[in-house]
């Protein structure tokens, strides 16, 4: 495969494998056969998908057949699409950062990945580096069939999100992932900015930020804010977000709190 001309832009995939957007059943299946072929247990990742199955069929099932003793407002719900359109918060969050730092971005969900349509494969095609959130990614046998999909001999994937703080420290990495970033997306995305401005080759953070070298992986740690507070974190504009998708948002998500509510 040849590299395109100018490949300049960042990727952002968020999403999770399996999730109440799905369209497409036999997508959503094929899927999971990739993921499985990774998995150490996939009897219990099987139970546990179809668990989470459940929520899925229900949502398809109100929107096949509104009828019955569904509440009205229910039934209206699963009958507009636009409902279920709203971007991941992390999404959103992305898209606001590198905005900040003046790079052009594309976005996709896990579920556009497999889909593979023409104007996604293009997306991935031209962009420098992607940014793939595991936040909603389950372990490592979610996370590496997206990986294959994504990279291109001319790009760098790295990996963010909640998964990326429990693979940090054992991890050694893939080959085809270049950076596993952990910590404040707010702190990680501006020393991201300069990796790719400067063709990667400044990953050189100032504290509290740091760098560790792993057999094939670079793991970014942000380190943590001085303070508890959330004002002092970048406001997702949910307003430019709408822009790029030619919407308007009925529902959007918010974020009061951030990190486990235990003390674990």
């Amino acid at each position: 495969m040849r590299a395109p001309e100018k490949a300049t832009s960042v990727l952002v995939v968020t999403g999770g494998l399996l999730n109440e957007k799905e369209t497409s059943v036999w997508r959503a299946l094929r899927k999971q056969r990739l993921q499985w072929r990774a998995a150490k247990s996939a009897w219990l990742d099987l139970k546990i998908k179809m668990v989470m199955a459940e929520s899925v069929t229900l949502g398809q099932v109100h929107r096949l057949v509104a009828g019955g003793n569904t509440k009205q407002a229910v039934k209206n719900y699963f009958k507009q699409q636009e409902n279920l359109g709203t971007p991941e918060l992390t999404e959103v969050v992305l898209a606001t950062l590198l905005r900040a730092e003046g790079l052009p971005y594309e976005t996709a969900s896990v579920d556009d990945l497999f889909a593979a349509s023409a104007a996604t494969r293009a997306k991935v095609d031209a962009c420098a580096a992607v940014f793939l959130s595991a936040t909603l990614l389950r372990d490592l046998s979610e996370v590496e069939p997206l990986v294959k999909l994504v990279k291109r001999p001319w790009n760098r994937v790295m990996i963010g999100g909640a998964l990326a703080g429990l693979l940090a420290d054992e991890w050694p990495g893939m080959p085809e992932v270049d950076v596993l970033a952990v910590g404040y997306g707010e702190y990680l995305v501006p020393i991201l900015a300069r990796y790719i401005k400067s063709g990667f080759t400044d990953l050189n953070p100032a504290l509290p930020a740091r760098v560790a070298l792993r057999r094939f992986t670079k793991v970014l740690y942000s380190g943590v804010p001085a303070t508890k507070s959330l004002d002092d974190l970048v406001t997702p504009d949910w307003a430019a977000s709408a822009r790029d998708y030619g919407l308007r948002f009925p529902m959007i998500y918010y974020e009061s709190v951030r990190g486990c509510p235990y003390r674990c």
